[in-house]
């Protein structure tokens, strides 16, 4: 059982849609969610082609252990940072080739 309450729909365009009720706190997400668009503007393309991938795989409802929004927005943020990293040279190639963020620079 959920903790708050959600109201279910699908929108007459086909579109699942998921609203929760009683929940605080959520300016903060949002306005994370805006500075990760504005600072990456590939975020939300991606976001939008995983959340038809994970519907088509019944990975999106977080109440049966599906990856909600603000996750995915984390996600492909942190891999939009990752490549802003790598392209910048912040990695290093190691002689195991693996990829090294700083933890172990000689």
């Amino acid at each position: 059982r959920a903790k708050v309450p959600i109201i279910t729909f699908r929108h007459r365009n086909r579109v699942d849609v998921d609203i929760s009720l009683g929940v605080t706190g959520t300016d903060d997400h949002d306005t994370s969610i805006v500075e990760l668009t504005q600072r990456w503007p590939a975020v939300r393309p991606l976001v939008s082609v995983l959340k038809v991938y994970l519907s088509q795989q019944n990975l999106d409802k977080v109440f049966i252990g599906g990856l909600g929004s603000y996750r995915l927005y984390v996600l492909v943020a942190a891999f939009c940072e990752r490549r802003e990293r790598l392209s910048e040279g912040y990695f290093y190639q190691d002689t195991r080739g693996g990829a090294n963020g700083g933890a172990n620079d000689r």
